[in-house]
C-alpha cells in the first residue's frame, strides 16, 4: 500500500511540473552554451496589447526558422522583443546572419543582431527564465490577444449601445473565438505576413467574420457602432502614440 501512495505522489507531482511548465513557459530543450544561439531585437510587440508579443506576426517566422536544416530551435520573448535562434549541432558560422537574416527579409521583418555583453545578459535570461515560446507556443499569446481585442470592441460597442450584461457577455466571448481562430491559423498566418495584398484581404475577411457574429446580438445601430470600432480596435490607447505595431510593415 505504501508503495502504491508513493507511486501516485510521484506521479501527482511529475504532472505538476509538467502542467506549470505548458503555462508559464517554452519546451525545455534549449541553447546548452552561449555559441549555439544568436539573439536579434525585433518589432512584434503587440499593438493592441504592447505588454506581450504578437503570436499571429511571429509564429510564421518562427516555424519558418525551424524548417531551415541549419537552426534547430526558434523562440520570442514574451514582450516581442526578442527572437532566439538556436543554431544545429554542424551550422556554416560563417553564413548564420545570411541564414537567419533571408527568412527575416521573406516576412518584412527588421531584425537586428544583438552582440557582446547584450548577448550574454539576454542567454543567461533565455536559459534560466520561463517567459520564452517557441514554434507554435506562441499561440498562447494570440489568445491573450485575441481575449484583450474582444473586452476592448465589446466595451466600445456597449458604451454606445444598451446592452444586457448577458448579451454583452457572450458577445465579447463569440468576438474573442473569431479572433482567436484566425489568430491561430498557420497557414493562413503565414501567407498573411508575406504579402502586403493579402494583409488588407485578411483584415476584411476578418471584419466581415466579426459582424456575423455581431448579427446574434445586435441590431443595426449596433453592427454600425460595431463596425466602427474596428479601426481602433487593433491598437491599446498606449500604442496609438507610436508610428508602428506588430500589424504594419517593418
Amino acid at each position: 500500500m505504501k508503495v502504491l501512495t508513493t507511486i501516485l505522489i510521484g506521479a501527482c507531482l511529475l504532472c505538476a511540473v509538467l502542467l506549470l511548465n505548458l503555462c508559464f513557459g517554452g519546451e525545455t530543450t534549449k541553447a546548452a552554451n552561449s555559441g549555439e544561439v544568436s539573439f536579434y531585437l525585433v518589432p512584434l510587440v503587440c499593438g493592441a496589447a504592447p505588454q506581450i508579443g504578437c503570436g499571429g506576426r511571429s509564429k510564421p517566422i518562427l516555424l519558418s526558422l525551424e524548417d531551415n536544416t541549419q537552426i534547430r530551435e526558434a523562440w520570442l520573448n514574451r514582450e516581442g522583443t526578442m527572437i532566439a535562434v538556436v543554431w544545429g549541432n554542424n551550422p556554416d558560422v560563417a553564413k548564420r546572419d545570411d541564414i537567419a537574416s533571408s527568412i527575416f527579409k521573406t516576412y518584412e521583418l527588421r531584425a537586428e543582431k544583438i552582440s557582446g555583453k547584450d548577448h550574454d545578459a539576454l542567454f543567461k535570461n533565455f536559459r534560466e527564465g520561463n517567459s520564452w515560446y517557441r514554434g507554435s507556443e506562441v499561440n498562447r499569446l494570440s489568445e491573450e490577444e485575441a481575449a484583450t481585442i474582444a473586452d476592448r470592441l465589446t466595451r466600445s460597442i456597449a458604451s454606445k449601445v444598451t446592452l444586457p450584461e448577458d448579451k454583452i457577455k457572450f458577445l465579447k466571448s463569440d468576438i474573442a473565438q473569431v479572433l482567436k481562430g484566425r489568430f491561430t491559423q498557420d497557414k493562413a498566418s503565414a501567407e498573411v505576413w508575406k504579402n502586403t495584398e493579402k494583409r488588407g484581404q485578411y483584415k476584411q475577411h476578418l471584419e466581415e467574420e466579426l459582424l456575423e457574429v455581431g448579427k446574434k446580438h445586435l441590431d443595426e445601430n449596433g453592427l454600425n457602432v460595431m463596425k466602427n470600432g474596428f479601426s481602433t480596435m487593433y491598437t491599446s490607447q498606449s500604442e496609438e502614440k507610436k508610428s508602428k505595431s506588430c500589424c504594419e510593415k517593418h
